[in-house]
């Protein structure tokens, strides 16, 4: 029998302890660096020793089934200020890899504030009141045994996703790092418009209007589109014409509360009826100039997103403009180098989301273990 408590009553919010730190200021080195996702990066310093728990605050905050992104630190870390960071008040009574696990069992969705679910915000007034379950301590270590059992395949496959994930930036970089051609900026050879604002007086049903993407329907690790979860809203033709999407065009991150995900991209595939939010913007190229996915892989390139992180002050929410993404420079070869160039990475992504399709069959199935482990 489990005592079911408001998680403020188990936890201190240390979020005193938290230091932002623009990218372009990190030194990189040994100590990880906590977002509203989690690890965002390794730097040279740290602001906390000791274990704790991080759960995000703005951005992207909670999964599809509302469960909160949770991250353990057990060591010296940097926190950022996207992250609430927790300690356990009392680890005699509680288990703080319990606790974890025991939030990854919660659905917090109806707690979560957004701006028409395109920012969500997870306060930490909301968050102190949401309830656990808090067994016995030997129950809670049996649990936690559990669930690292049936977590080992799934690390690994999480180890793999990520290593992988390294080296095709890496690749990224290197391949465009290295190009000749001639100098262009983005604005020679594609168009950027942010997307479409609308109220939740403008979502109709399932059968009217037309389908909206926002930041939540976007799946930054696979570069995917889940087009289907996506919300419907009313919009006049002109507004149609005018934030419209269409295959080849690259889709930015244009405003977010984590600078982490600022200037992520994912590539549009579909000539589905879609319009966008207003926290992306719309990169269109003139394919006379430009092979389209070339242009998507200017925009994963290191370099780019360094462009986009030195001209925005941290702790901020930042929003990219079209004179930054359009000023941007790189060279530009030909045509045929550029093809040579996509197909390769072609291959590389596709095997991203297979490894990452693989990470979440998985996950599925190791959270119905946790939630027969801990209703």
């Amino acid at each position: 029998m489990s005592d079911i408590v408001p998680l403020g009553e188990v936890v201190n919010f240390r979020n005193d302890l938290r230091t932002p730190i623009s990218k372009v200021d990190r030194i990189p080195g040994n100590y990880p660096y906590f977002g509203a996702s989690g690890i965002i990066d390794w730097i040279d310093s740290f602001n906390v020793d000791g274990c704790f728990l991080t759960v995000g605050e703005d951005g992207a905050v909670v999964d599809d089934d509302g469960v909160p992104v949770v991250s353990i630190i057990n060591g010296k870390a940097s926190v950022n200020n996207h992250a609430h960071l927790l300690e356990v008040k009392d680890t005699s009574e509680v288990d703080p890899i319990y606790l974890y696990y025991a939030l990854k069992s919660r659905d917090v969705s109806s707690v979560v504030t957004g701006i028409d679910g395109k920012f969500s915000k997870l306060k930490r007034s909301s968050l102190a009141k949401v309830e656990v379950p808090i067994p016995t301590l030997d129950r809670q270590r049996e649990i936690v045994s559990r669930m690292q059992e049936v977590n080992g395949f799934l690390n690994n496959l999480l180890e793999e996703f990520n290593l992988r994930k390294k080296i095709v930036q890496a690749q990224v970089d290197e391949a465009l790092g290295g190009l000749a051609g001639n100098s262009v900026t983005i604005g020679d050879v594609a168009s950027f418009r942010r997307g479409v604002q609308f109220s939740r007086s403008q979502v109709v049903g399932d059968n009217e209007g037309v389908r909206v993407i926002t930041a939540k329907e976007i799946n930054w690790d696979t570069r995917t589109i889940e087009m289907l979860q996506a919300e419907r809203i009313a919009v006049s033709q002109d507004c149609f014409a005018k934030f419209a999407l269409q295959s080849g065009d690259t889709l930015l991150c244009a405003a977010s509360g984590s600078l982490e995900h600022l200037g992520r991209s994912v590539f549009v595939k579909s000539n589905k009826p879609l319009v966008y939010g207003s926290f992306l913007g719309r990169l269109r190229p003139s394919v006379d100039l430009i092979d389209p996915y070339f242009l998507f892989l200017i925009t994963q390139s290191s370099r780019f997103t360094d462009y986009l992180a030195s001209q925005i002050p941290a702790g901020v929410i930042s929003s990219i403009t079209k004179k930054r993404v359009e000023s941007y420079q790189f060279m530009l070869p030909g045509i045929d180098v550029q093809r040579e160039i996509t197909d390769i990475f072609k291959e590389h992504y596709f095997l991203l989301y297979a490894i990452f399709h693989e990470i979440e069959k998985n996950q599925k199935g190791n959270r119905e273990i946790l939630r027969i482990l801990i209703p």
